[in-house]
């Protein structure tokens, strides 16, 4: 399951500052809401340091479950992972600013509950290479923290007292959520199949 999980993570994760790119480009995107994306992208890209971005800890995380970046790029994309990177690609640089505000604040609250259940899994089946996986895991939970209470204030910033605001918001966390549920319930199936 561990492997599996790398596999359809990792593009994600890949993807996840063109996603922020995407945002601080769009028109629609308020100005007011940069220097909270701008934040999060110095962080996915390693805060000024390479190999402490994001995706360079990840092929960390791969390699110590003995993943070649070989084998992992040449991994089929479940169908929920292909939806979640085209949702995230449409939105964040749509027309529609509280949607990718809401689906982005979504992500980064979500991601340390979910990461704290994940380390259990490697925990259990590679005790004896968590110098490679462990920092992926732990400065994404650091990083992802802060960025969900930034993220929500520029989100309740945008929203305002506005009623329609405010239930495209929870409309569109709810859509993400949901596609969070089926890239989980997919990733069981496969991993069940094989």
């Amino acid at each position: 399951m561990v492997k599996a999980w790398l596999m359809q993570a990792g593009p994600f994760e890949a993807q996840y500052p063109k996603y922020l790119k995407a945002m601080l480009q769009n028109p629609r995107i308020p100005r007011a809401c940069h220097p909270v994306i701008q934040e999060n992208l110095h962080d996915e890209l390693g805060g000024g340091n390479a190999n402490a971005a994001h995706f360079e800890l990840f092929k960390g995380a791969l390699n110590a479950v003995g993943v070649s970046i070989k084998e992992y790029e040449q991994a089929r994309l479940n169908t929920s992972t292909a939806n979640i990177l085209d949702s995230v690609t449409a939105v964040c640089s749509g027309e529609d600013p509280v949607a990718a505000l809401s689906f982005i604040t979504q992500v980064e609250l979500f991601t340390p509950p979910e990461y704290s259940r994940i380390i259990a899994w490697f925990e259990s089946l590679f005790p004896q290479t968590r110098a490679g996986w462990e920092a992926y895991f732990t400065v994404h939970i650091g990083c992802d923290e802060h960025h969900f209470a930034e993220m929500a204030g520029a989100l309740f910033g945008l929203v305002g007292e506005d009623p329609v605001r405010q239930a495209s918001a929870f409309n569109w966390q709810n859509i993400g959520i949901n596609l969070d549920h089926r890239f989980y319930d997919e990733l069981q199936q496969v991993v069940q199949a094989a």
